[in-house]
């Protein structure tokens, strides 16, 4: 949760299909100075959650309202608006995605259009301005355009197999996770690829990354028998799985990364797996890993990526077979005859787009369709390449 540590002025009310946008306002309102609560987690281990957002609605001054298709269906949006007008509270809307179905009740309130944004300098001192008048102190900004995400828009529509992604064996997990392969692309190729409208540029970090990160769903991936693998899922900081990679025998990869990611700039990784477990379908596939690597700069991406040190490590583990440079990226392969469901293929696009390494792992029997294989990967590669546009993050 972005939140300050005194009482909340702010309280922020959205859709979590808004987050990207609703982080990043809130980072803008706080550098005003402005004391602002948000519901970034959901849900807080060991904590009531509904009882800390009575509080922080007990405690606002106003709240500012993320107008968008999602958050008017929303009805945990619409207790919290309703609860506050109810209660004589400053209600703040503010029109971040286009929608025709704005509660009635909403309509005599004036909203602040932030869906243009060449003007959202210009919106986020309205904003200021409002809340001023609704009694919290916040200072001017000056300069700060083109910093903000636009709010990351519905799931492409991809035609898909009905078998499902796949995920390499439980030593090949750990051994991507602990670098950030993501191959040499040095240009923009996106034929074949759903155009998505993009957002102004604003500079990511990790958690925004988070935010984008495909759901089982947009994998197109049913449950059962696949299953999201939380412990290799979610955001990986730069010094995670040194110690596990050394410990299974991958000291030389783990020492090649740490060198080139120091010199490189890397700042850790995104991720998201789903395998069957042990349940062995019968499917060629046998899971999915998408990650998402973070650099300082596209230069040191892309020397990363090259760092012939790091693929000789791979080769030798014995792990990955070639790594073959490819007109808009690298082709991995690679296998592991130890699958708890007998032996496993996979294949791995990398790309750089900007500071971003984007990866795609599809696993597969040992009899699956290559070609397959490496469309499913790379269709996904280009996906996520779409979802970091259509969020501006750059």
């Amino acid at each position: 949760m972005i939140t300050s540590p005194k009482k909340p002025d702010i309280f922020i009310s959205y859709s979590h299909k808004d987050a990207a946008f609703a982080r990043h306002l809130t980072r803008h309102l706080q550098r005003m100075t402005g004391r602002v609560w948000i519901d970034v987690d959901k849900i807080r281990t060991g904590k009531d959650w509904s009882n800390e957002i009575q509080t922080a609605l007990d405690e606002c001054k106003a709240l500012v309202l993320l107008i968008s298709p999602d958050a008017m269906a929303s009805k945990n949006v619409e207790d919290e608006w309703k609860y506050c007008l109810d209660h004589d509270r400053p209600v703040i809307p503010i029109l971040v995605r286009p929608t025709k179905n704005i509660h009635f009740q909403l309509n005599r309130l004036h909203y602040i259009d932030f869906t243009d944004r060449r003007g959202y300098e210009d919106a986020l001192e309205r904003l200021r301005l409002e809340l001023v008048t609704a009694g919290i102190p916040l200072t001017s900004l000056s300069g700060e355009a083109g910093k903000i995400a636009s709010p990351p828009g519905p799931p492409v529509s991809r035609q898909r197999r009905t078998v499902g992604f796949g995920l390499l064996a439980a030593l090949v997990i750990v051994a991507v996770l602990i670098m950030a392969w993501a191959g040499v692309f040095s240009g923009d190729d996106t034929s074949g690829t759903v155009t998505l409208p993009t957002a102004t540029p604003y500079y990511a970090t990790l958690e925004d990354l988070d935010t984008i990160m495909p759901t089982m769903q947009e994998a197109g991936l049913s449950s059962p028998p696949f299953v999201l693998n939380t412990q290799f899922s979610g955001i990986r900081p730069p010094d995670l799985g040194g110690e596990v990679g050394r410990d299974v025998g991958l000291g030389a990869v783990v020492d090649a990364s740490e060198a080139a990611a120091e010199r490189d700039g890397y700042r850790g990784q995104v991720a998201r797996s789903w395998d069957t477990g042990t349940a062995c379908p019968d499917s060629e596939h046998q899971g999915l890993q998408i990650n998402i690597s973070l650099f300082d700069t596209p230069e040191g991406a892309v020397r990363y990526m090259n760092d012939t040190g790091i693929q000789q490590a791979w080769l030798d583990s014995g792990i990955y077979i070639t790594f073959e440079p490819q007109e808009n990226g690298i082709l991995a392969t690679g296998g592991w005859p130890a699958h708890w469901c007998g032996p496993v293929v996979f294949y791995q696009i990398f790309r750089t787009h900007g500071r971003f390494q984007v990866a795609a792992q599809s696993t597969g029997r040992a009899d699956a369709d290559p070609a397959m294989l490496i469309a499913e990967a790379d269709l996904l590669v280009r996906y996520m390449i779409q979802k970091i546009d259509q969020a501006g993050m750059e």
